[in-house]
């Protein structure tokens, strides 16, 4: 088995080809990559050593690059092209010489109809329908959004489920000593996400770490934010003006204890609306899994089914405090949990459950 991966859209997901490379590796094929040098610098160098890997780089315009994979593709079982948002006039030109697999992120923009509002608008809906026609198969990150594709579609050809993200770190020892921290990962922004609860948290439970993992955007409300740690005298709490780089926000996460987010699940522009937890996944899920740590989040969000157990959400300030105390307990007295979620990890088929 030969297949080629095409990933020039989105840096966020070179984790999928991380995982492409992982899937070829455990099956023995052989896997051609083709991508920028930009999105290459973001692959975990250790996949690099598969001596059955082959990485090609664009070196000239988005077109010319197509026309070279054109050339190349008939040696291609299939192509899986992991993201299809950007490039829209070069992707409907495209005329690679194999069957294609198609990675969809959200789920609505491509399965349910939505009224369009300008000519971008257009010509994105006209590309999407060709290549629902053109595709061989369509993968999807979850199995939730394979069940609302489900309801709301008949399928006419195979979709299957592979993970957003396969990344997991090996689970650390964590010194007793140390104070126990609560991370909110992500950009720092008022206009995208809510942080009232956890700045009160911190104001409650000052003998814990309180960590906003992210760059402060200054630009959406993020100096607001800062302002209000500041005049609440909040010294437990820790942020970052500038960008995080992977290796400390590596440590950060390594050195946590609890996951906190408070996710708008209903997300809406021009284009479509989606909703995190249904439609489209969101990467706290992968974080827990990734990092083998338990989530507080709101409500509204419904996590993978698999999570449930070590997902703890709240309503209000009340019912947080209470799961606050709950994990705490946990976590001090001898963090089950960690190791529940490691079981989870581990069992949790997160390649190629195969539906139609």
């Amino acid at each position: 088995m030969k297949i080629g991966i095409l990933e020039v859209c989105s840096k966020n997901h070179v984790c999928m080809i991380e995982n492409w490379i992982r899937v070829a590796q455990k099956n023995k094929w052989e896997i051609v990559v083709y991508t920028t040098k930009e999105f290459k610098l973001e692959l975990d160098v250790d996949l690099h050593h598969y001596e059955k890997l082959k990485i090609e780089i664009t070196t000239k315009t988005i077109k010319q690059f197509f026309n070279y994979i054109e050339e190349q593709s008939s040696t291609l079982d299939y192509l899986v092209i992991t993201s299809l948002q950007a490039h829209f006039l070069e992707f409907f030109f495209f005329r690679p010489k194999c069957k294609i697999h198609l990675s969809i992120h959200n789920v609505n923009t491509w399965f349910v109809k939505k009224s369009v509002s300008n000519l971008k608008s257009l010509i994105k809906k006209i590309v999407r329908e060709y290549y629902k026609r053109k595709v061989d198969a369509y993968i999807v990150n979850s199995d939730s959004m394979l069940q609302y594709v489900k309801m709301k579609v008949t399928l006419d050809k195979t979709m299957y489920v592979v993970s957003f993200s396969m990344k997991q770190k090996p689970l650390q020892k964590k010194s007793k000593s140390k104070k126990l921290s609560i991370v909110y990962p992500g950009m720092v922004s008022s206009f995208r996400k809510d942080y009232d609860l956890f700045l009160k948290l911190a104001q409650d439970y000052t003998d814990y770490d309180f960590i906003l993992l992210g760059k402060v955007n200054y630009s959406e409300g993020g100096k607001e934010i800062i302002n209000r740690i500041k005049s609440m005298n909040l010294n437990n709490m820790y942020y970052f003006e500038e960008y995080i780089s992977q290796s400390k926000y590596d440590i950060y996460m390594k050195e946590a204890d609890i996951l906190f987010s408070y996710i708008n699940v209903n997300y809406e522009n021009s284009d479509y609306s989606e909703v995190y937890g249904v439609t489209k996944d969101t990467g706290v899920s992968y974080l827990m899994l990734e990092y083998c740590l338990p989530l507080l989040v709101n409500s509204e969000f419904s996590n993978f089914s698999d999570l449930d157990a070590v997902t703890f959400s709240y309503e209000d300030y009340i019912s947080l405090k209470s799961n606050m105390d709950e994990l705490t307990n946990n976590i001090l007295l001898n963090n089950s949990l960690e190791s529940e979620i490691y079981n989870i990890r581990k069992n949790l088929v997160l390649i190629f459950f195969r539906k139609k």
